[in-house]
């Protein structure tokens, strides 16, 4: 793919702007090249990717349905990104990937909320695996990112807190295979505190 100029190929696009990403930014950019682009645009050159091309494209990932509207759009934001860079290095007129009329109907995410006083109910519901996971959430405040990605030196139980270092992405993923950091999310200066929910905490 992009073969008329290296210097416009999708993984020399992401790498010439990784340093100025965040790491789960980063992985999203990745996760589309690797998972969406490249495997349907492997075999075409540069010209050979039209505006017909690219819906044929989307009307086949929609097919699939392993992926919702709102990623293969964002997907395709994507493209047009790294088609942008091509259409500046004067090696093709225009984008194909632009337009709103190309993009599929997305959807708002629905939402379940849990009251406090459901909360006690939604614990006794868990497995002894989610357990600890959802108490975490719960108590902590932590986003799910954050949960996956603590270690037991990130827990202090003498002091009752929890140390978030890091956070890993977690988007929408075909074949639920697992997420990977290339680097650890940076919180600043110094890592966020948070304490540690109650019911994880051993009372002596």
């Amino acid at each position: 793919m992009w073969r008329v100029n290296p210097a416009t190929s999708p993984r020399e696009w992401l790498e010439r702007r990784r340093p100025a990403l965040a790491p789960t930014t980063a992985y999203d950019y990745e996760w589309a090249l690797t998972h969406y682009l490249l495997p349907f645009f492997a075999d075409h050159r540069l010209n050979d990717i039209t505006p017909q091309e690219i819906d044929r494209d989307i009307a086949r990932a929609a097919a699939a349905g392993n992926l919702s509207n709102n990623t293969i759009n964002k997907t395709l934001v994507r493209l047009s990104m790294v088609l942008a860079d091509a259409v500046e290095y004067g090696l093709i007129p225009s984008n194909p990937a632009t337009g709103r009329r190309r993009r599929l109907k997305g959807t708002k995410p629905q939402r379940s909320w849990v009251e406090p006083e459901q909360l006690l109910a939604l614990l006794d519901a868990c497995g002894p695996w989610h357990r600890p996971v959802v108490a975490t959430l719960a108590g902590a405040g932590l986003r799910i990112g954050e949960a996956c990605a603590l270690d037991w030196a990130d827990v202090n139980i003498p002091t009752g807190t929890i140390t978030v270092r890091e956070s890993r992405p977690m988007p929408e993923q075909a074949g639920g295979s697992s997420c990977r950091l290339a680097r650890p999310m940076s919180f600043g200066p110094g890592a966020r505190g948070a304490p540690a929910p109650a019911g994880m905490i051993p009372c002596s």
